[in-house]
């Protein structure tokens, strides 16, 4: 879950979303088997997980990407969205499902500490999970990035006029 705060703090704005970045924080080449994914958003107020089965409901999820992510070591991995999503305003659900059946090692993604049970996750080496397994719940989340339309200066505050004549007047605000 990302929710609206971080959004609006990360100078987010109402309109279409273009691409998502995970930071891949490994250092050896990453195994042709996790990285076939399938990326989907959904527009939520939620702000947590109730519990291990509480999975946002499918039809919530706008698939924005869907095929191989090119990986690379120690850096930002970028996702072209297929199609923009409709970025409403509130907080954002990012579900990440990949693909392959198996083991194939471990990954590295670097995280943050959100607030408790933000994030959920399903693993299986021997079938793909769906929303119907029990998932575990998280406060440590991916640190990702979105690029599309972004507030590209700060919203101004403390508002103020002065000097009103008929013809002018002074207008001064805080960004």
């Amino acid at each position: 879950i990302v929710r609206k705060s971080e959004m609006t703090a990360g100078n987010a704005m109402v309109g279409d979303l273009t691409k998502i970045r995970f930071f891949y924080a490994g250092s050896i080449a990453p195994n042709a088997n996790w990285c076939t994914w399938t990326v989907s958003i959904a527009n939520s107020t939620r702000t947590s997980f109730a519990s291990d089965s509480d999975w946002e409901p499918a039809a919530s999820f706008t698939t924005v990407f869907s095929g191989v992510v090119s990986m690379v070591s120690n850096g930002w991995v970028e996702i072209p969205f297929t199609a923009p999503f409709n970025y409403t305003g509130e907080g954002l659900i990012v579900q990440v499902n990949e693909n392959v059946i198996g083991y194939p090692g471990s990954s590295n993604f670097r995280s943050y500490t959100s607030l408790a049970n933000t994030g959920m996750s399903a693993r299986s080496d021997s079938s793909n999970p769906t929303t119907s397994s029990a998932g575990t719940r998280t406060g440590e989340i991916a640190q990702i990035q979105f690029e599309g339309i972004v507030n590209n200066c700060a919203i101004p505050t403390d508002l103020t006029s002065s000097s009103i004549t008929t013809s002018s007047f002074n207008f001064a605000w805080t960004a």
